[in-house]
């Protein structure tokens, strides 16, 4: 049977009755339970297709297969320039004994396929250009030698050689990008070159983010002997890298009308609506009641710390996800919730971030009966990956922006530094940026 916690903002309390600053008992579930609780409510739910111009596909998931409606190359080119020749006619070709061949024209990239050639003969083709009928190799400049209005041939070519071919690269009809996939930026150009000028995407998931507290200001009101409300803008900007369309709706005193009110107007244009802070037991954290009231409670409470008091409810058929107020708190509700909806609601997929193997500077724990959300600061030595651990449910500011991985923990165990472990980037740029500064 799990067990009951009954927490406070002041401490924990194991015990049948609730104390005056508790406003609630929940139960901790493992944060599988709470996942499989929350895609369970999620099943029916995906986002619709929208069109979008080729060139604006970078980084958005395909809504359908992508074909090529024809050949690349749509004809048999030069691969380099030199002359396009019948390979049966340089047999024997040596630097003693060459062959000689009259040059019958030249052609170029732009030049429209046509043109033949015969016995003996050759025509003069840059790279890229279209080979003449009759020719299937091309000799390149350097193995020829110019006499006149002639060239001279000192090696034999077989067959195709120095030629790309029709088809080579895509055949018409070939699936060159199936749904699902993310378009990088290479992809633009090999849409844009087959001449498939626009495509069917999964429309950008749209977040909104509520903080609630009331010593929280606004980042651009006035913050003297104030909480500024910098989580909202960390969450947004975390969101917008996973592909997702976030935006802050400000801070909410901890009042659970005016709540209620901005959950409520947050839900019609909303994919899923995140909460900052009012999520534990205390007399003050309203936000687990409010949802309640508006739909239902996925869960409320998970095995993991921090990030503990982490809740998921369904409001029309929309999730809630209700993060803690402190930050590594948030950010572990963020990637054990945010993460996967965003990705399956976008994508079909639940896990877009990069994870590597490293290996533990120093001794990590996980207490009893609790999964760790252990925050990680990677970096890259030679091939491999060492992470050291940022520890304290209150790190600096400093330390955490220090931070681009993490690990989880299991429940009691120690991890005895030099182990390795498996490190989830929090985001696609801190695994670039880590390359980078290799």
């Amino acid at each position: 049977m799990r067990p009951f916690y009954r927490v406070s903002l002041l401490t924990r309390q194991v015990g049948s009755a609730l104390r005056q600053d508790q406003s609630r008992i929940f139960k901790l579930i493992s944060r599988a339970e709470a996942l499989k609780r929350t895609f369970a409510s999620m099943k029916e739910r995906r986002l619709e297709h929208e069109t979008v111009a080729a060139d604006e596909l970078c980084g958005r998931v395909l809504a359908e297969d992508v074909t090529a409606p024809h050949d690349v190359p749509s004809r048999n080119r030069a691969a380099m320039d030199g002359y396009a020749v019948r390979s049966q006619d340089t047999v024997g070709a040596s630097t003693s004994s060459p062959v000689r061949l009259t040059i019958t024209g030249k052609r170029f990239p732009a030049d429209r396929a046509g043109g033949k050639i015969a016995k003996a003969e050759c025509v003069y083709t840059s790279t890229g250009a279209p080979l003449p009928s009759g020719s299937d190799a091309v000799a390149q400049v350097e193995n020829t030698r110019l006499v006149g209005s002639a060239i001279e041939v000192v090696r034999p070519l077989a067959p195709h050689e120095n030629v790309s071919i029709k088809g080579e690269d895509v055949k018409q009809g070939e699936t060159v990008f199936k749904r699902g996939h993310q378009v990088p930026p290479q992809g633009i150009g090999m849409l844009l070159g087959l001449g498939i000028r626009s495509v069917k995407v999964v429309r950008k998931p749209r977040a909104s983010i509520i903080s609630v507290g009331d010593e929280l200001v606004d980042a651009y009101g006035e913050t003297q002997h104030r909480v500024v409300n910098d989580h909202a803008y960390i969450v947004r900007e975390l969101l917008r890298q996973l592909g997702a369309e976030p935006k802050i709706l400000g801070v909410v005193p901890d009042n659970p009308e005016l709540i209620k009110a901005r959950i409520s107007e947050a839900l019609p244009d909303s994919d899923i609506v995140i909460t900052i802070a009012g999520s534990s037991v205390g007399t003050k954290d309203f936000v687990p009641d409010v949802v309640a009231s508006l739909g239902k409670t996925v869960f409320h409470g998970i095995l993991v710390t921090p990030g503990k008091v982490t809740g998921v409810g369904i409001i029309d058929g929309k999730p809630v996800i209700m993060l803690p107020g402190y930050l590594m708190s948030a950010l572990a509700g963020f990637y054990f919730f945010v993460v996967p909806l965003v990705n399956f609601l976008g994508s079909e997929s639940t896990n877009w971030l990069p994870v590597v193997e490293a290996k533990l500077e120093k001794t990590a724990r996980a207490k009893h009966g609790l999964e760790r959300f252990q925050l990680l600061q990677l970096s890259k030595r030679g091939n491999s990956y060492v992470a050291t651990t940022v520890e304290g449910q209150l790190a600096g500011r400093l330390s955490l922006n220090k931070v681009n991985a993490y690990t989880i923990i299991p429940k009691g165990q120690v991890l005895k530094k030099g182990k390795h472990v498996a490190a989830t980037l929090l985001s696609p740029s801190e695994f670039r940026r880590i390359q980078t500064e290799t």
